[in-house]
């Protein structure tokens, strides 16, 4: 009461508590009869076992002809919750998608009223409340009797609506999906637990019993088979982690190592990464994949999956290959560290252009000081140290070319800064007795003094350069002012007559004497 009364025989303080009324079982309804006149406030103090309070007062006056005769309402709302777990395969500690499991509420015997299915999603998580329980209410039932199409998950709600009473309570989004009550909550066999063990005794009880908390289970974990896949990748053509880029496709091979289970099939699915970017690799705008399907005889066993690609534009790269096993589209392991060398290749190239270095052609005049000019154009790891060695060839001979008895040898070390450039090397020679060779550089590229690669084709046309002929001999003196001059010369022609005569007669001729390059 607002001020002090006098009721059942006993006077009331101010503010003071007049009566309090409790619940009879199984009723829901209270009186208090008999109020002196005056102002009072009603209030609700502890409400019903699995309800919360409702504690919003009422304000009440009783008039002073005691003829007071009202009606009030205190609602209160069902305790409602929800439930949260991960599920996680342990060998792994991979989550696991798409994994059935269903929840039963309990009555007070401890018999199942109402069960659910829920579906983990993509990574791994039952969360009740993540999900409107309005979208498609409890959708996973009626899939769960189709035992020939897998469950997967669709975001589909959860709504637990069967009161103690089996009353069915409206779907309300903004409350909890669980009924205030005992749960049980149990994995159930799928495809993508097939590899499980001992699912059927793995169950978690849980009470909830305030309202709106999330009863979080963290992780739920079982012993399943344990998947495992290695990988190499290496060039196809020599098996070294080393590719040269040319015009021609290129070919990674990759060796797959993976444990299972026998007699059932799977599919490794491959990509390849760039290492510096940590993005797939991108021919003609598509990502380069591939995928086989086997089916072990044994647990474990080896498969090699082999990537041909144009790399013209990769060259520079360092190539990584991720692989993953599925049974189904479930993900049972992978294999994806971008800085594991095992699965990297990297790819180079390594151009050379040979010229005469003062004409820029391909022909080398015969002379004691000639100089060959080869531009070397590259696509290699930047920051780390290479070195290119170059020798001379004498294609007519397929040996090195020997110039007073020592070969005519080049090298440069240089570290790139960017992926790609290019720098020249020069070869100076004496070509006065080598009129008419054809002369061919061959190069090789190390890198801390490993042999990487090397171009020894004799008959490369990009590294060939040609020593001019020399001029015939016309018996008289072959120096002349300019290519117009003209020389002569006395030839003596002896003719036999067919009688036997011999005539001599002198004839006189003018030649005009020319220099050819080729």
């Amino acid at each position: 009461s607002t001020n002090p009364v006098y009721y059942n025989g006993s006077v009331i303080a101010k503010g003071s508590v007049v009566a309090t009324r409790v619940f009879p079982a199984n009723t829901c309804s209270v009186t208090f009869e008999n109020l002196p006149y005056g102002a009072y406030q009603i209030k609700e103090t502890v409400a019903a076992t699995g309800y919360v309070l409702d504690s919003t007062p009422k304000d009440v006056t009783v008039p002073s002809n005691n003829s007071y005769d009202v009606e009030y309402e205190f609602a209160n709302q069902p305790i409602r919750g929800d439930v949260k777990f991960v599920k996680m395969d342990e060998n792994n500690e991979r989550p696991m998608k798409n994994v059935l499991f269903s929840i039963s509420s309990l009555d007070s015997n401890e018999q199942i009223r109402e069960t659910h299915i829920v579906v983990t999603n993509e990574d791994g998580i039952i969360d009740t409340s993540s999900i409107r329980h309005s979208i498609n209410t409890n959708g996973y039932d009626e899939l769960y009797d189709d035992t020939a199409n897998p469950i997967v998950f669709s975001g589909y709600g959860t709504w637990f609506g069967l009161d103690k009473n089996l009353n069915k309570l409206p779907v309300k989004d903004d409350l909890g999906a669980l009924l205030y009550g005992t749960y049980i909550i149990q994995e159930l066999r799928c495809d993508n637990n097939i590899f499980c063990t001992n699912i059927i005794n793995q169950k978690h009880t849980i009470e909830v019993t305030e309202h709106n908390k999330v009863i979080n289970l963290e992780n739920w974990d079982n012993t399943c088979t344990k998947f495992t896949i290695e990988t190499e990748a290496t060039d196809n053509k020599d098996g070294d982690k080393i590719i040269e880029v040319t015009d021609e496709p290129i070919e990674i091979k990759d060796t797959v190592s993976y444990c299972a289970k026998k007699n059932y099939s799977f599919v490794i699915k491959g990509i390849l990464m760039d290492k510096e970017t940590g993005n797939p690799i991108k021919v003609n705008g598509e990502n380069v994949e591939q995928s086989i399907e086997v089916k072990p005889k044994t647990d474990c066993g080896t498969v090699e999956m082999i990537y041909e690609l144009d790399a013209r534009d990769l060259a520079g790269k360092e190539i990584v290959v991720f692989e993953s096993l599925y049974y189904r589209e479930s993900l049972m392991t992978s294999h994806e560290e971008i800085d594991d060398e095992n699965q990297t290749v990297e790819l180079i190239s390594l151009t050379t252009y040979a010229t005469n270095e003062s004409t820029g052609d391909k022909i080398l005049p015969l002379d004691s000081d000639v100089r060959i000019k080869d531009t070397v154009k590259y696509c290699l790891k930047p920051g780390v140290e290479y070195t290119v060695k170059g020798v001379i060839m004498d294609k007519r001979t397929g040996n090195g070319l020997l110039i007073n008895s020592e070969p005519i040898e080049q090298s440069a070390t240089f570290t790139p800064q960017t992926a790609c450039g290019e720098f020249d090397m020069f070869y100076d020679l004496n070509t006065t007795n080598l009129g008419g060779a054809e002369l061919v550089i061959f190069e090789s590229l190390y890198r801390d003094n490993e042999l990487l690669l090397e171009h020894r084709n004799i008959n490369n046309a990009a590294e060939t350069v040609t020593v001019e002929l020399p001029v015939p001999e016309t018996g008289a003196s072959t120096k002349t002012p300019n290519a117009s001059q003209e020389s002569s010369n006395l030839s003596t022609i002896i003719i036999i007559a067919t009688s036997g005569i011999v005539i001599y007669t002198a004839i006189r001729f003018t030649a005009k004497k020319r220099f050819f390059r080729r």
